[in-house]
């Protein structure tokens, strides 16, 4: 699920090549490439238009994406942005209007229309390529950051960045070595390094999993359309222990070190519980929490949380045939607790896996398909909750499976005193230890996360 984000945050970029394709490797195998058009859109204007095309592995299934980003900016200010986003048969179109104190979005999927303002935070700046805002006058010193926002086109929201200018430093890939004006630029989601040549067009660049960007050529960019690498992406991303962790859907609670982490927003509430190391290391003991009588019913309980049963993005709970669906499976059961358990299985019933569907999805068109990935899981559940009346937050994290942790995504439902983790693709039932959290709410909250790239993690303590 991560590397989705992952590659999305690198197709809407609108870095400019010292070649017109850059290919995406990832473990020695090229899993797409990237092509960048630049051209003159009048009134000194200019308008870059990246298209990207993905193709790997998930889970044993192919997947492929392409993405459209184009982008209408003078000097560094953005005019407008507009993102086509297809994966797996399904697709998105949003479009951006910029404005000097909001963002007017306008997104159709799946037939629906939906529009939206996001207000630009005072003072902010707003950029599809960092790079002008940093270099646009020359080198700056070594050390130079500049804050910027970004517009994430998946979630409608603006994400906090980091560019900062580390001066010449060489790189090298395969058998060519060089030197370059290096950034590194650091997303919530994740960190990109990247080289430029002294007209600020892009050398090379690295990416969190040991992903690669680099020139290639036209002919082995789009010479070989249909090609699927090997390498999978959700193997690739898995963090391994250092020890199996047998049966983990019986684990109540689990002691894990992480190593070599920098995680300032790993979650640390009822959930969970993250002490920091003078060393550096974190260790994490998780336990959900479980029902122990004290539930409510639907109608109190969406008293106590309301801001968790409205509609969100991608979560349609007033939907007449969401609501009428959660009546229908609940056969009239109005206890919190029991509503969540009935819900999160019923849709564990129906669904389907299907890894090969790399975009976020409105809860409509997925029980219209009734297959997906957890994220899809997740957010079908937490509709038809929170059209029951159900207080529901989706959750991101990563999970233990078969022998690592997977990223990977649930739900959590308030039942009367406590918010119960309910997993809607591992069977329905509560959510077991090895789920570590890494954020919660609404999609636009909860699918803005971190990866754990570079994390050891150490298995000290199991509990069931």
């Amino acid at each position: 699920m991560r590397l989705f984000t992952i590659l999305g945050v690198l197709a809407v970029s609108s870095f400019a090549a010292a070649s017109d394709f850059l290919g995406i490797f990832l473990q020695g195998q090229r899993i797409g490439y990237m092509h960048t058009v630049v051209s003159d859109a009048g009134d000194g204007k200019v308008s870059t238009v990246v298209t990207t095309h993905i193709g790997a592995k998930v889970l044993g299934q192919g997947m492929t994406m392409k993405i459209v980003s184009s982008s209408v900016r003078k000097g560094a200010a953005l005019e407008s942005q507009k993102f086509s986003i297809d994966s797996g048969g399904r697709g998105q179109v949003i479009e951006a209007k910029f404005g000097p104190k909001e963002i007017a979005l306008q997104r159709v999927i799946d037939g629906n229309t939906e529009n939206k303002s996001v207000p630009i935070p005072e003072g902010a700046l707003v950029l599809d390529d960092p790079t002008i805002g940093l270099l646009g006058k020359g080198a700056p010193e070594a050390g130079t950051k500049l804050e910027f926002y970004v517009l994430d086109p998946m979630t409608l929201t603006l994400v906090k960045n980091t560019a900062e200018y580390v001066g010449k430093a060489p790189f090298s890939y395969d058998n060519v070595k060089g030197t370059g004006e290096k950034l590194k630029i650091i997303d919530p989601r994740a960190t990109t390094e990247i080289w430029l040549d002294s007209k600020g067009e892009m050398l090379f660049a690295t990416g969190p999993l040991g992903m690669q960007m680099r020139p290639i050529t036209r002919e082995e960019a789009v010479g070989s359309e249909g090609y699927l690498p090997e390498v999978d992406i959700a193997a690739a991303s898995r963090i391994v222990p250092d020890k199996p962790i047998e049966e983990p859907r019986t684990i109540k609670s689990l002691t894990l070190k992480l190593i070599g982490a920098n995680l300032p927003r790993l979650k640390n509430d009822y959930y969970q519980r993250v002490h920091r190391g003078e060393d550096g290391t974190m260790t994490i003991t998780i336990a959900p929490l479980k029902n122990e009588g004290t539930t409510v019913s639907t109608s109190i309980a969406s008293s106590l949380q309301p801001d968790f049963v409205k509609t969100a993005l991608n979560v349609p709970a007033e939907d007449a045939e969401m609501k009428k669906l959660a009546r229908e499976v609940l056969a009239g059961e109005t206890d919190a607790y029991k509503a969540s358990q009935k819900l999160s299985a019923y849709v564990f019933k129906i669904m389907r896996p299907n890894a090969s569907i790399g975009v976020l999805r409105d809860a409509r068109e997925i029980l219209r398909t009734k297959e997906g990935v957890c994220r899809d899981y997740a957010t079908l559940a937490a509709t038809l909750m929170r059209a029951a009346g159900i207080p529901t937050k989706l959750v991101t994290g990563a999970v233990y499976s078969g022998d690592g942790f997977y990223y990977h995504a649930w739900v959590e439902n308030w039942v009367g005193d406590r918010w119960i983790a309910f997993d809607p693709t591992l069977g329905g039932g509560l959510a077991d230890a090895t789920h570590i959290k890494f954020a919660e709410g609404n999609p636009e909250e909860a699918f803005i996360t971190f990866t754990l790239d570079g994390v050891k993690i150490e298995v000290k303590e199991i509990v069931r």
